[in-house]
């Protein structure tokens, strides 16, 4: 009875090792690169959250201004002018009320305000998930979490969060492309993800030598905004909880 529970707890044991991935460089290397393209990303959107933001104090101000003048001068005019006599006072301000209505038109349609708070959001979630993989690589191998199942994490969530982020503008994007090339930072792709299932398998079968991982296929339907603290060290724990059991 002793030498069959002593068979049974070898092969688990044997069994755990293989599922095991240990840390590595090329592991290393690949969660270093997710939060590089996170510090990255987020640059980004705290420009285009800053552009947006100017833009919308621009057209707010303008709208707030142009108004009065339009009334101004049209109470000028009517002064200044007699009412049989023609006079440019009132076609100015005429068209100074036009390009008013349509200042205030865009500003309040334009959902500015909307656009600029989903970039601060996504922003805060790169910002996050970089705090994240830079406390995982400042830890010692032995202390962090399980190599295999918090690449798998790491890799998805990144995933996930580029999904669901608003479209970064080609001006915001090619500005940071020139500061990142002259500084010799990493540069992501042109709006894909190079971080994807494949990349992570072949690495994952380079070191363990067995058969790839399976992945669950990544939802399309995806919230625009989920929790702020998804990705943060609890979350992060109770994902890696749940994917080893």
């Amino acid at each position: 009875m002793n030498l069959e529970n002593n068979e049974f707890n070898t092969e688990k044991e044997n069994k755990e090792e293989k599922s095991n991935v240990y840390w590595n460089q090329d592991i290393e290397k690949i969660v270093h690169e997710i939060g590089e393209k996170s510090k990255s990303y987020k640059i980004m959107h705290i420009k285009e959250a800053k552009s947006i933001s100017f833009i919308y104090d621009l057209l707010m101000y303008s709208g707030i201004i142009l108004g009065p003048i339009a009334g101004l001068l049209s109470a000028i005019g009517s002064i200044l002018s007699p009412d049989t006599s023609p006079s440019t006072l009132p076609i100015i301000s005429g068209c100074v009320a036009f390009f008013s209505g349509i200042v205030v038109a865009i500003t309040k349609y334009g959902k500015f305000e909307e656009k600029n708070s989903h970039h601060k959001m996504a922003a805060s979630k790169y910002t996050s998930l970089e705090s994240n993989i830079r406390r995982q690589l400042i830890l010692y191998r032995d202390n962090r979490q399980n190599a295999e199942k918090y690449l798998e994490w790491i890799g998805n969530s990144f995933d996930d969060l580029f999904s669901a982020s608003p479209l970064i503008s080609d001006r915001i994007y090619d500005e940071y492309i020139k500061i990142a090339r002259k500084k010799g930072l990493l540069v992501p792709d042109d709006y894909v993800i190079n971080i994807n299932n494949h990349k992570i398998n072949e690495s994952i079968r380079e070191i363990q030598n067995v058969s790839s991982l399976k992945k669950d296929e990544v939802l399309n339907n995806i919230s625009h905004f989920p929790d702020i603290n998804k990705f943060s060290d609890n979350m992060m724990s109770y994902e890696l909880q749940r994917m080893m059991k």
